[in-house]
């Protein structure tokens, strides 16, 4: 949901002036309220899907089948992504954690298994763009993902949300 989420902030909202093209649902509306823009888009995305909101579930090996036996590796990119990345590293060690390491900056980063907060400020905006019809809606279209991938949870924001319809 947070990804779904980010996925809209990072290539529908505009920036220095342009449409990243990623949300050709959204041309022609001139909708400024936070909330009504996401309901939009959320609503016309069956009509022209894009690669960026498809379930992650879907990649792995196109139809969610083996993640449990086949993958050596399956990390959730939540609250707790640099204890991910410690993970990541352990499991397949070197050269892999120097990369790892030095693409993140965690040589300067506070050794700590949640974020910082300064990652991505998705988390803090949900409830600004998120309604409980919204999330229902986005919900039929990446629950796979909750299901398939081991770990994944419904997130507590979500589960308060819903549970106040």
């Amino acid at each position: 949901l947070e990804r779904f989420l980010s996925a809209f902030l990072d290539k529908c909202i505009v920036r220095n002036g342009e449409n990243m093209n990623h949300c050709e649902s959204l041309r022609g509306f001139n909708i400024t309220n936070k909330r009504k823009l996401f309901a939009t888009f959320v609503d016309l995305l069956p009509l022209k899907w894009n690669m960026h909101f498809f379930p992650q579930a879907l990649y792995c090996d196109g139809l969610y089948r083996h993640i449990n036996k086949d993958y050596d590796f399956v990390g959730i990119m939540g609250p707790r992504f640099y204890y991910e990345l410690e993970r990541l590293s352990q499991r397949f060690g070197e050269p892999l954690a120097s990369v790892v390491s030095d693409v993140f900056n965690l040589k300067k980063k506070t050794k700590t298994k949640y974020n910082f907060g300064i990652e991505t400020p998705t988390a803090s905006r949900v409830k600004a763009y998120y309604t409980a019809e919204t999330l229902s809606r986005v919900l039929q279209y990446v629950s796979i993902d909750y299901i398939a991938l081991p770990g994944l949870k419904l997130p507590k924001w979500a589960v308060e949300m819903l549970l106040r319809v």
